[in-house]
């Protein structure tokens, strides 16, 4: 076998702590929920994913036809928070921001060699995907698409979407995830044929609503489920989200394996832990830092503002009279720092020149690179293929 693929195996079969919880029925079918969990020292540690597959051949063998977790709880989620608010934050004053078409922009954050943040401009948000590129980790590859909106409130804060409801237990300080991903997700497909010289024939059955077939005047046309037999495709159109797939086959293969080990319980019991609801009243400080131009100040209960079409991005300017400031002292890099209490940037990287704040975005190509900041010690600049976790 591959030295690749043992040493990929081994890395996954040495971190994780598998559990089988009490059995459920969806569906018809009884499944197993399988937790996952990382024990290592990795970036993730602590983080854990649920699979739910059901038992085959006289309970010898574990089968999840989605081929992916249903479910990510992500531990210590607090300071990947705070990470995801900074991202945001550099986004709107423009640091490494590369101009996209149809009013789209885009930069790519790199605070450590263990996790990577894509930002990405979206009409009424800012979509930032957080890709585990920590290579200790048995989730390696994974990407979590997180979504940053203005507060309604009109009082200039950002907040993460998902965080103002029980998904973030503040009392464990675990967020749970429903949207993370390995490589793509599988996706239905119908097939066409096409013969020589011929038109090309759907293999599929227009549907028929109250004696007429449903097709649109844009041409378009609803297809019937029924009469028709589609085909359930993962597309991995490059060697990173193949490494992504590799990486989730091998997770699979080894968790159900240890499952089965366990023995598959065939009682239910009660399971839950107690939630509450997050308070906003802390204020923010960026978690890294972008640059020779250093992040601001710590800014007692106050988000950063949308920049204006005159601001200069990323300024040294003083704070405004009258706010309250303070110096925290630097933490280490991926150690959170208490509840309530200021995070400032562990780390620095140049910034290429900001395009002007006016300029309208234009369309990337798929033929394009994006602008990735430069970090000591990194390796060569990003390329779009390096980016299989980013949806264009």
């Amino acid at each position: 076998m591959s030295s690749i693929l043992n040493t990929i195996k081994n890395t996954i079969a040495s971190s994780i702590k598998v559990e089988v919880k009490s059995p459920t029925n969806r569906n018809g079918k009884t499944r197993y929920p399988v937790l996952v969990t990382d024990m290592g020292a990795s970036f993730t540690s602590g983080w854990f994913i649920q699979y739910n597959p059901v038992s085959q051949d006289n309970g010898t063998r574990l089968y999840d036809g989605s081929e992916t977790f249903s479910e990510l709880h992500i531990s210590n989620f607090s300071e990947l928070h705070n990470m995801i608010l900074t991202a945001n934050y550099y986004f709107l004053q423009g640091a490494a921001v590369e101009n996209l078409s149809e009013g789209r922009k885009r930069a790519i954050y790199e605070p450590s060699p263990a996790v990577r943040l894509t930002v990405t401009s979206q009409p009424n948000s800012v979509s930032v995907v957080v890709t585990v590129t920590d290579e200790a980790s048995p989730f390696h590859m994974m990407s979590i698409p997180f979504t940053v909106v203005l507060s309604k409130d009109n009082s200039g804060n950002y907040y993460v979407v998902g965080t103002d409801n029980d998904r973030w237990d503040r009392n464990t300080d675990t967020f749970k995830e429903f949207n993370a991903n390995f490589a793509p997700r599988k996706g239905r497909f119908y097939r066409v044929h096409q013969q020589q010289n011929q038109p090309a024939t759907l293999r599929a059955k227009i549907a028929v609503n109250n004696g007429q077939y449903q097709i649109n005047q844009d041409g378009t046309f609803a297809v019937d489920t029924n009469a028709s037999s589609p085909e359930y495709i993962q597309v991995i159109s490059n060697e990173f989200k193949a490494l992504a797939y590799i990486y989730e086959q091998a997770l699979m293969s080894k968790a159900f394996e240890m499952a089965l080990a366990q023995g598959l319980p065939t009682t239910q019991q009660a399971t839950g832990q107690p939630i509450s609801t997050p308070n906003f009243s802390a204020g923010f400080v960026p978690a890294f830092n972008i640059g020779n131009a250093g992040a601001p100040n710590p800014v007692v209960n106050q988000q950063p503002q949308v920049p204006s079409q005159n601001q200069i991005p990323l300024s040294n300017e003083a704070p405004a009279q009258g706010v309250q400031t303070q110096q925290p002292a630097t933490p280490q890099f991926g150690v959170p720092t208490p509840n309530g209490q200021p995070m400032t940037p562990s780390f620095t990287a140049q910034v290429p020149v900001m395009p002007n704040a006016s300029e309208q975005p234009v369309q990337m190509h798929n033929n394009e690179s994006p602008v990735a900041v430069s970090f000591p010690n990194a390796s060569a600049p990003l390329s779009a293929s390096d980016l299989p976790w980013v949806k264009s």
